[in-house]
């Protein structure tokens, strides 16, 4: 098994997931504009992804990941399970990204304007996201794959934490496709790299320093 050092202290939890979380939002976003000039591929459009409508204001909700993130950090007690969390939280990023890269694909955003009622707060904020994330980096969704790892930590630790969080992921995850951010092919994926990123990491990995809980 891989010894690695256990890093995270109560005194310095708070930096260790803002870092993670910048390096990976860093990590997305610098494959995603790589990917730009990798000629990324258009996937085929399965009859639920031309069924689901666009519809702007769950935007809102598919914006929500980043606290979703935040959320599973503050409420982790455990140092050593939470470290193993922010390692396999990196992992997901750093293999997702060169997968990215191997791998480009895209969505056709250009097809799913706007709708002319769209209330103009969402459609700043939504034309502004578009403008800063690039329709790649599309399969599989890490939008889908973190929440999965941020909600995974609860399963049997905390039932009523693990169970709204699941319905938090959901909805995120149905907005990828009523945002017209993502395919549905990957949702799906992006669910079972998480599981199985959370699954490898917490079995794989253990620490040096055992001192810590």
């Amino acid at each position: 098994m891989p010894q690695l050092p256990l890093f995270v202290t109560s005194q310095n939890k708070l930096g260790a997931t803002l870092g993670v979380g910048a390096l990976t939002v860093f990590a997305y976003g610098l494959a995603g504009r790589l990917s730009l000039n990798l000629s990324p591929s258009l996937l085929p459009m399965t009859s639920w992804d031309l069924a689901i409508p666009l519809v702007p204001w769950t935007f809102w909700i598919y914006s929500s990941v980043y606290f979703i993130y935040l959320s599973s950090c503050y409420l982790q007690r455990d140092l050593k399970f939470f470290s193993k969390f922010l390692y396999g939280y990196l992992f997901a990023y750093g293999v997702s990204a060169l997968f990215f890269l191997a791998y480009p694909t895209t969505f056709p955003r250009a097809d799913f304007p706007l709708p002319a009622e769209t209330q103009w707060l969402t459609r700043v904020s939504f034309e502004w996201f578009r403008s800063i994330d690039e329709p790649t980096n599309c399969l599989p969704s890490m939008h889908v794959g973190s929440c999965v790892m941020s909600t995974l930590p609860f399963y049997r630790r905390r039932p009523r934490v693990f169970i709204a969080f699941c319905a938090w992921t959901l909805a995120i995850a149905l907005t990828t496709l009523t945002t017209k951010q993502h395919y549905i092919t990957d949702v799906f994926a992006g669910a079972a790299f998480g599981v199985f990123t959370y699954w490898l990491i917490s079995r794989v990995v253990s620490f040096r320093d055992t001192s810590l809980t």
